[in-house]
């Protein structure tokens, strides 16, 4: 199999409208989608990653509130404020910012993320992989040619915006 050149911005663009269609679509049924953002720490790469979310999804239409908690903060307290978040009825997905700093347990803080069976949670489902990933229980497939691993949603999307057939090795 040849490699294929994929144009990365057309495809996050196209990613993007669709997005903006969903949310809103479920405007106007009644039910503004949010996504809330949990920052721990001043790592400044971090800031920079949740600064970007928040913008795109307020261009989307996607409510987005971000909370920032200190570095020291406490695994009890984080649980805490995720627990919040889950029971406040304006989130809709969560994102745990990663990683967080030491001594935080990152897996028991993104498996008290609740799943809502309504809402997209590619980045839910990318910082949970990331801290499975870093336990040893996360499947990867292989990019074509033997390039870097994909979480499985990554290569999805990039076989459903791709002009190409999925490679049949990855399949």
């Amino acid at each position: 199999m040849t490699a294929e050149l994929i144009d990365g911005k057309q495809i996050a663009s196209e990613i993007r409208a669709e997005v903006a269609e969903s949310a809103l679509e479920l405007t106007e049924r009644g039910t503004r989608p949010g996504l809330a953002a949990v920052l721990v720490g001043e790592d400044p790469a971090s800031q920079v990653y949740v600064r970007m979310k928040k913008r795109a999804c307020e261009e989307a239409g996607i409510y987005a509130p971000d909370m920032h908690l200190p570095a020291g903060i406490s695994q009890s307290e984080l649980l805490e404020r995720v627990e919040q978040l889950n029971e406040d009825p304006k989130i809709h997905g969560i994102l745990v910012q990663l990683p967080l700093p030491d001594p935080l347990d990152e897996a028991e803080v993104m498996l008290r993320v609740r799943r809502d069976p309504g809402a997209a949670e590619a980045d839910r489902l990318r910082s949970a992989g990331q801290a499975r990933r870093r336990h040893g229980t996360i499947q990867h497939r292989r990019a074509p040619g033997g390039g870097d691993p994909l979480p499985e949603a990554a290569v999805g999307e990039r076989d459903r915006h791709s002009r190409s057939q999925p490679d049949p090795r990855h399949g």
